[in-house]
């Protein structure tokens, strides 16, 4: 029997792509699914009737409608702690991926037990154009602090996210209320094991939500006056005290900590560059 996948899809407002990100999910060939749906306290009821008549439709959904908004991140960690399956994902409420995607992920991760996190290749949209395809080189390091760091050298909007996982030991809070809580949560897959993305299947994001730009983020952490121009160091911050905490030694995490802390601040400099000269750069 296939093993049971949790797909945890946190919500809200967003009536018309949720229907299309359930479409995806329900045309996947891979069928043992366990869908969680996590509704924000959406105000627009068009969200309420999507979600009745699509767990009407199929009983592997399951929804939980939020009395009061627990904010975006909390409702990550919510479907993540809610899940029962031996493997687990997060689908964003606007974006869609083709029909083969759970079914090759899984596949791969059944068939390489040194691999912890598999996904597929990201496409970005805006709107209905094709503007980014992020590919990903393999996190394939024996060791947990090379894979670390090598995912970090190498991730820009961390389409990896959207993959399929092995429950290792849940975190009560695998996504925190701070900036760059997802490349941190990926940071730590890396230390649990391999990663790995396969161009034999695509997910597709829209360039629309609050995570697409700097000018989104810094909007969606409201952060003012000086603070804008310092989004990158409070990124760098939060990202390096989330890593390594796996490590049992306080001077050697501290250590690694801080060598993060200086790559990723070396790395957005970079960036800046090239967006300055280069203002299609993603």
């Amino acid at each position: 029997m296939e093993p049971l996948v949790s797909v945890g899809i946190p919500t809200y407002n967003r009536p018309l792509s949720l229907a299309k990100c359930l479409d995806a999910l329900l045309a996947q060939s891979y069928h043992n699914l366990e869908i969680i749906i996590s509704d924000n306290a959406s105000t627009d009821q068009e969200v309420n009737r999507i979600i009745q008549q699509y767990t009407l439709m199929d009983f592997r959904i399951r929804a939980i409608l939020q009395p009061v908004n627990i904010g975006g991140e909390n409702n990550f960690s919510f479907v993540y702690n809610e899940a029962k399956g031996e493997y687990f994902m997060w689908m964003a409420d606007d974006d869609y991926f083709e029909p083969n995607y759970i079914q090759t992920c899984v596949s791969f991760l059944q068939n390489n037990s040194d691999y912890f996190h598999v996904s597929g290749l990201c496409k970005y949209y805006d709107g209905a154009t094709l503007v980014d395809v992020t590919s990903f080189p393999t996190i394939g390091s024996n060791h947990p602090v090379f894979r670390v760091f090598h995912y970090f050298l190498y991730v820009r909007k961390n389409g990896i996210f959207y993959g399929v996982f092995r429950f290792h030991k849940k975190e009560k809070t695998p996504i925190s209320n701070r900036i760059g809580s997802d490349w941190s949560f990926i940071g730590r897959q890396a230390y649990r094991g391999k990663l790995k993305v396969l161009d034999s299947t695509f997910y597709s994001r829209s360039l629309a939500g609050v995570s697409s730009n700097r000018e989104a983020m810094v909007r969606r952490w409201k952060l003012n006056s000086w603070k804008k121009y310092a989004f990158e160091l409070f990124a760098v911050k939060h990202v390096a005290l989330e890593s390594f905490v796996e490590i049992k030694s306080s001077f050697l995490r501290f250590f690694l900590q801080v060598l993060l802390a200086i790559i990723l601040t070396f790395k957005f400099l970079v960036n800046s560059v090239q967006k300055r000269f280069n203002p299609s750069y993603y």
